[in-house]
């Protein structure tokens, strides 16, 4: 704001006074200062003295200032006044006109009372003619229903045949699960014997072991090593499937726990609509209310109208123009707008609250579904997470056996230095106790080998009966068959989870009572060899072993197809379309499965190359050992094969690294690259299409708001916002969004929110005063833009005007 127009000149006699007050030797000297005039004004006399004659000017120009504004205040709390009171004057004479109105429409509203009732009369007459008409279709209805009820009885009797006939399948159906469960039945009888046979079989085996000679120690170190890789070999794929599973269960979990996010917004809204039908409940006690009022009035005025009409006489209708008071006019009328304001919100409130009660009979609905989704994601959750317990504890054993194997292999190795280096009585009796610790290390293999299949069947039991749980409890509402159903499994289950715990317990006593390997016993017997009986032993032990492998694998396919109810009995055949859901599903399921035990084969592929490398290495480096130790005579010959063998050595290592990813793990590496750089492509499309539609919907929006309320509006990205009248494009302002601090000052107000703090160099005349009373007093800017705009108008109008008639004078 420019307050320089509200400055006033000084009063000469003010000035004259001042100027008198300060001495002539200083006046004099005003015109050129030299350093004696400087010492003088470095007096601090003078220098206060001119402090107050500047505060004494300073202080009577704000004061005269506070004067102006005073007055254009009280000039303009006269002019609202004036208009206030030709408001008033206006009201008055509209009173007057409205009441004259009224009269005319009563009189007009009698007249239509009576058209009305002869339009009734009519109604009436009409309306008997359609009784008539809709009983006799009543009864033509009432034949069809009785056709329907026929065709009803024919369609039960259909649908009864038909329901006999599936209980008769069903019942086939049954006997077939009891033949199924017999022959189940007989094959574990079958693998018992045989599994009785394999005892006697073992502990003959075991006896003929401990009488037989052993091969050298380096072949039996050897086949060790090769035991010792395959397993860890084994091991390592083991724990890799472990980590797939347990990152796919991770993200099973993440999905359960976003679907239990949503259920809590589901309660969110739930209870934000329990509190709209709250605030319905007291919207329809007022609505009730204010029915009971206007029909109050209604009475009332009724009342009025006969007390009227027994009043009335020809002397007074002489008298009297026979028109009602004013205030009862005026009552009556206000009472009709009331009323009618009454009815809309009435039908408007009973509108909104049919909508509400739909409303929350759909939520209501969608809450149960939620609940029940909720509670099956549960159970699926209990059941992962008892899986993934499964898993850690198996992974945990795989780590106790790898330790425990790398133990073994250091012990070999120390044992290997230490003979070594012995003499050769010592190897002697090594040899011998050697034999012993071989027999009793075969021994313990067998044993823990029989332990492994065991324990790994038990989990295998026990992970389906863990799906099939999990599957059940989802479905745990549908019949009581299905209940006595998962009964069995649950007890089936607690009767495998015993099993395990004893199996547990058994093999932890045994490891707890295994002596340490490194150092057995010697043997008690000696060792006799028997060649011939030994090999019919072991190929009729071999035979065996296979026969019921087979017959065990074939019985655990047998279990799982009939507890996934694909088993197809002898003598049935199953037919189903080719393109069917389920050959689609087992096609993907066998395609990422070929896909993965490729990539399994080529990292094995990989870690085989990578082991014999680094065996070649370690033969190396043993030979160059040995040729170090024997003397000098034929150490530059020696030293001729090193340098050879570490150049094939080398060789084969720059050969090997040349492929250190498979190619299967890199194609699938690749695919997912290909689809994730597809779905960032259609994101963004999508992104792109949306930026699009907000340019032109915001473009739309700002014409909008321009034809509408005659502003242009520009946004900029730090929150501010620049508004330019449509009839005087110099007159703009810059708003931005409050503090918090003025913001909550300011909070009980609509347009607190924003601040003014900037305009452009146009605008009505009287905008000062317009921007003190909108924004500093009443701060509305709403206000305050209306109020610059209607200015702005009657300017742009008045500009129109003249050009108009300037062009009309030329």
């Amino acid at each position: 704001m420019d307050w320089d127009s509200f400055k006033t000149p000084l009063n000469k006699s003010r000035l004259d006074v001042s100027s008198s007050s300060i001495p002539s030797s200083i006046r004099s000297n005003a015109v050129k200062r030299d350093s004696l005039a400087a010492e003088l004004e470095r007096d601090p006399q003078l220098s206060s003295a001119k402090r107050h004659q500047r505060a004494q000017v300073f202080s009577s120009t704000i004061s005269h200032a506070s004067l102006e504004r005073q007055l254009l205040a009280a000039q303009t709390a006269k002019l609202q006044l004036e208009t206030k009171l030709r408001e008033k004057e206006l009201l008055v004479e509209r009173l007057e006109r409205d009441r004259r109105y009224f009269a005319d429409r009563e009189k007009e509203e009698r007249e239509e009372k009576e058209r009305e009732r002869e339009g009734y009369e009519q109604a009436k007459k009409a309306a008997d003619q359609e009784t008539r008409t809709l009983r006799l279709t009543l009864s033509s209805l009432r034949e069809e229903l009785a056709d329907l009820q026929d065709t009803h009885t024919s369609l039960t009797r259909t649908t009864s045949q038909t329901i006999a006939s599936q209980k008769t399948q069903i019942s086939s159906l049954t006997h077939e699960v009891t033949l199924l469960a017999d022959q189940h039945a007989s094959f574990k009888l079958l693998a018992e014997d045989r599994g009785a046979q394999l005892s006697a079989l073992q502990a003959a085996y075991d006896d003929l072991l401990s009488s037989t000679e052993k091969e050298s120690r380096l072949a039996q170190d050897e086949e060790s090593l090769r035991v010792v890789r395959e397993e860890m070999a084994r091991q390592a794929g083991y724990v890799r499937n472990l980590e797939t599973s347990n990152a796919r269960m991770k993200k099973e979990l993440g999905v359960l726990r976003e679907r239990s996010t949503s259920v809590e917004v589901l309660r969110e809204e739930k209870r934000g609509l329990e509190r709209r039908i709250a605030m319905l409940e007291e919207l329809r006690t007022k609505v009730v209310q204010l029915q009971a009022e206007v029909d109050a009035g209604r009475r009332e005025r009724e009342a009025w109208a006969s007390a009227a009409t027994s009043s009335s006489s020809p002397a007074a209708s002489a008298d009297k123009p026979g028109d009602t008071p004013i205030s009862i006019t005026q009552t009556l009328s206000e009472l009709r707008l009331a009323h009618a304001r009454l009815l809309e919100e009435h039908g408007a409130t009973s509108a909104l609250l049919r909508q509400r009660e739909t409303q929350l009979k759909e939520y209501e609905e969608r809450e149960g579904q939620a609940k029940k989704a909720l509670a099956a994601l549960e159970q699926n959750l209990r059941a992962a997470r008892d899986k993934i317990a499964r898993k850690e504890t198996r992974a945990l054993l795989a780590e106790r056996e790898v330790s425990f194997l790398q133990a073994l292999v250091a012990s070999y190795n120390a044992e290997e230095a230490h003979l070594a280096s012995s003499s050769s009585q010592e190897q002697g009796q090594a040899h011998v106790i050697d034999e012993a610790k071989n027999t009793r290390i075969q021994q313990l293999e067998t044993l823990l080998k029989d332990y492994k299949e065991t324990n790994e069947k038990l989990w295998e039991e026990v992970d389906a009966l863990g799906g099939k749980a999990a599957l059940q409890g989802r479905q745990g509402n549908e019949g009581s068959a299905e209940g006595e159903g998962e009964g069995a499994q649950g007890d089936r289950k607690v009767k495998v989870i015993e099993e395990l715990e004893k199996e547990r317990k058994e093999r932890k006593e045994l490891e707890e009572r295994k002596p340490p390997l490194p150092h057995l016993p010697p043997p008690t017997t000696p060792l006799t060899p028997s060649s011939l009986g030994l090999t019919t032993l072991e190929s009729t032990t071999q035979t065996y072993l296979t026969q019921i492998d087979t017959l065990e694998q074939t019985l655990f396919e047998l279990r799982g197809e009939i507890a996934g109810g694909r088993h197809v009995p002898p003598g049935v055949r199953v037919l189903s379309m080719k393109g069917n859901p389920e050959e689609e599903w087992f096609g993907l399921r066998q395609a990422a499965m070929d896909r993965l035990k490729g990539e399994n084969e080529a990292l094995m592929r990989r870690l085989r190359e990578l082991e014999e490398v680094a065996a070649a290495a370690a033969n190396l480096s043993s030979s160059s050992k040995g040729a170090d130790g024997e003397g000098g005579g034929g150490a530059g010959g020696d030293g001729q094969e090193e340098g050879e063998g570490d150049g094939e050595g080398a060789r084969k290592n720059g050969k090997n690294v040349e492929e250190l990813v498979p190619r299967e793990s890199w194609e699938l590496v690749n695919r997912e690259k290909m689809e994730l750089e597809d779905q960032l492509k259609q994101k963004e499309k999508r992104l792109l299409r949306l930026q699009q539609v907000f340019a032109s919907k915001s473009a739309e929006f700002r014409e909008a708001i321009a034809s509408i309320l005659g502003l242009k509006l520009a946004f900029y990205p730090n929150g501010q916002v620049r508004v330019t009248s449509m009839y005087d494009l110099s007159a703009s302002f810059v708003f931005q969004p409050a503090s918090r601090s003025s913001a909550s000052s300011s909070s009980s107000n609509a347009g607190g929110t924003m601040q003014l703090i900037a305009q452009g160099e146009g605008g009505p005349q009287d905008l000062p005063s317009l921007m003190q009373y909108w924004v500093e007093k009443e701060q509305c800017i709403p206000g305050f833009l209306a109020s610059v705009t209607l200015e702005c108008w009657e300017g742009y109008k008045r500009t129109r005007e003249g050009e108009e008639g300037w062009m009309v004078e030329g």
